[in-house]
């Protein structure tokens, strides 16, 4: 434990950009214990502020500060500016992240108000009012808001999460956002959607992180297009295919992060996002776990999607009851692992060969009531969804086999691997090209065997009518060669 004077020395470090991780956390520890030490933290902070503020001003031929002041004392000033920020370029510190003062002090105090302790040690502080502009909601969460912003400076449109006021005070939702943001960005994969920053927001004291904004369409609207003019009697095997091609893409994200030892646990067809150039990214990793870790919602906490029917529920049941593998809705988190996104991946198959989630009818029974959504998670793990080709019979069976396998109740029936399921629905894929090349094929050659039939038919009928014109053979004999010893 530090003392008063310890946590001064470790200030003065901070300002100097020498305090490492470890010291912030128990300079962190320490504040929350002395309300001295940290009312002279928040007093320092601001001394650095004002000193911030004045070197910019000064850099900028401001006189006002110091209207007397002769020119060689001026400069005299200026220097010692420039020596009490460490030779930090004081314009930076106007609209670029805090300095680390300022994330230790400013950030602590806000993190510790909303009781977590090591948040801030993580999280960055930030003054980017001016660079991001938030422009519209795009969607709310039991955890937090994503909003399209406008990133200023790069001139570009982004997805901007941010924790909603509720959820900061709670030290587990901290630690989620933080580990939300953590796994994402270290999921570097073309098929993971990319984080471009995170931080907390000086002005709100909310943790947030900035990612790649693709739009608004999603699998889920793809699946419902096709499934609408499907029903309309026009199925369309190329937008199937593309279907597809997609599922394939998010097969390969989730390969990739099992291959890190992070399982999603909430897959679904609504957290995979597609652009108008083929592009598939896989979205919302906040219940993502990492399987040499603790469970990051400690089974106590859990996030809620808008959609009624696709919420998440709270306490040991994480994840979406609409896909949701047995595992998941009977609570039982050790035997949550890879197999239980395979699970996921089957379900988002599923709705793309019937248009419907798999659990979708029991759940229109039990929307309304708790009674009800705990009987739908009973039903889920006990039974079996329907097979794809109850819902239409119209679907390949060897894609029905697939699917079913995928979604077994037994998990040591299903896919062992992502990997093994996109294989499987690519051999399907690739068989049905090479189907329609042998069809293709054979209907060349029926054609060429028409074609030469249609030829020997018009000969025969030429043949036969030169045959018919010709006279009787006993006329020709008798005429033409007459009989023996006749003149």
């Amino acid at each position: 434990m530090l003392n008063d004077r310890q946590a001064v020395e470790l200030l003065s470090r901070s300002m100097r950009g020498e305090a490492s991780a470890v010291d912030l956390a128990k300079l962190s520890t320490h504040l929350e214990r002395s309300p001295e030490t940290r009312a002279f933290a928040e007093w320092t902070r601001r001394i650095e502020d004002s000193v911030a503020e004045a070197a910019v001003r000064i850099e900028a031929g401001d006189e006002s500060l110091a209207p007397d002041l002769a020119d060689d004392a001026r400069k005299r000033l200026k220097d010692s500016i420039r020596a009490a920020l460490g030779g930090t370029n004081p314009s930076s510190l106007v609209r670029a992240p805090e300095t680390a003062v300022s994330s230790a002090v400013g950030g602590f105090a806000r993190t510790l108000a909303a009781g977590d302790q090591d948040a801030a040690e993580v999280l960055d502080g930030r003054r980017m009012a001016s660079r991001f502009t938030l422009l519209r909601k795009l969607g709310e969460g039991g955890l937090g808001t994503v909003w399209l912003a406008r990133d200023e400076r790069l001139r570009r449109n982004v997805a901007l999460k941010e924790m909603s006021p509720s959820a900061a005070l709670s030290p587990a939702a901290w630690q989620r956002f933080r580990r939300e943001a953590e796994i994402t960005g270290s999921l570097e994969h073309p098929n993971v959607v990319p984080i471009y920053q995170s931080g907390v927001d000086p002005d709100s004291g909310l943790p947030f992180y900035v990612m790649r904004f693709l739009g608004k369409k999603t699998l889920a609207a793809a699946i419902v297009e096709y499934h609408q003019r499907r029903l309309a009697g026009q199925r369309n095997a190329v937008e199937f295919h593309r279907l597809l091609t997609a599922f394939l893409g998010v097969c390969q994200a989730v390969a990739y992060a099992h291959s890190r030892h992070v399982i999603h646990r909430d897959l679904k067809p609504e957290n995979v996002a597609l652009d108008h150039f083929g592009q598939v990214l896989v979205l919302d990793w906040g219940l993502a776990k990492h399987l040499e870790d603790a469970d990051p919602t400690g089974g106590n906490e859990a996030s809620a999607d808008a959609g009624e029917g696709a919420r998440t529920l709270a306490g040991e049941i994480v994840g979406t009851p609409l896909y949701m593998a047995p595992e998941q809705a009977a609570g039982r988190l050790d035997e949550i692992d890879q197999r239980t996104d395979v699970y996921g991946l089957g379900a988002i198959l599923f709705a793309i060969l019937t248009g419907q989630a798999p659990h979708e009818k029991s759940a229109a029974n039990g929307r309304g009531t708790t009674a009800r959504v705990e009987q739908l998670l009973d039903a889920i793990s006990k039974h079996d969804p329907p097979r794809p080709r109850t819902i239409d019979s119209d679907i390949p069976r060897e894609l029905d086999e697939i699917c079913h396998r995928a979604m077994s109740r037994l998990r040591s029936l299903r896919q062992e691997s992502a990997e093994e399921l996109a294989e499987q629905v690519q051999s399907w894929m690739a068989g049905q090209h090479e189907k329609v090349r042998r069809y293709d094929n054979l209907r060349m050659e029926g054609r060429d065997l028409r074609a030469g039939l249609a030829a020997a038919l018009r000969s025969l009928g030429t043949n036969s009518r030169f045959m018919a014109g010709l006279p009787p053979i006993q006329g020709l004999v008798g005429v033409d060669l007459g009989r023996p010893g006749e003149d």
